[in-house]
């Protein structure tokens, strides 16, 4: 039975400190909140998921946005290169 739902991470770690549970959230969360009492496991076999962006060949075109591009093109090749949960684990 499902006692409370949240779509606030900062809410579900601290649903899970105060015992009332277990939580699956996104290792982007664990990078940049932690919740003191709050271990963290990896998830086996490992999860993963598909993010994709949305834009026109005419906005392509504005220096920003193809900036953007580009860095989000960056951090999500950096993300499949290394592991932050388990060095959160680790800890």
């Amino acid at each position: 039975e499902v006692n409370f739902e949240t779509e606030d991470y900062v809410a579900v770690l601290g649903l899970v400190a105060a015992g009332l549970g277990v939580a699956l959230v996104p290792r982007l969360i664990l990078e940049s909140v932690t919740h003191p009492g709050v271990r963290t496991l990896p998830l086996e076999p490992r999860s993963t998921r598909t993010v994709q962006v949305v834009t026109t060949p005419d906005l392509r075109r504005v220096p920003a946005v193809e900036a953007t591009l580009k860095a989000l093109c960056a951090s999500a090749q950096e993300l499949t290169l290394t592991d932050p949960v388990e060095q959160l684990v680790g800890s």
